[in-house]
């Protein structure tokens, strides 16, 4: 199924963060879960 969503992100800062309710969300929203892109923890640290 194409949701014409080209990609689609889901985010937490701490890897002892859970993803569940964003790509939820997401689906809910008709994004394909192949789209779900999620990345867990910091980006920059200093």
């Amino acid at each position: 199924m194409d949701s014409g969503w080209p990609l689609c992100h889901a985010r937490v800062s701490t890897d002892g963060r859970d993803l569940t309710a964003q790509t939820d969300a997401l689906i809910v929203l008709g994004v394909a879960t192949d789209r779900v892109f999620t990345h867990k923890g910091m980006a920059n640290t200093r």
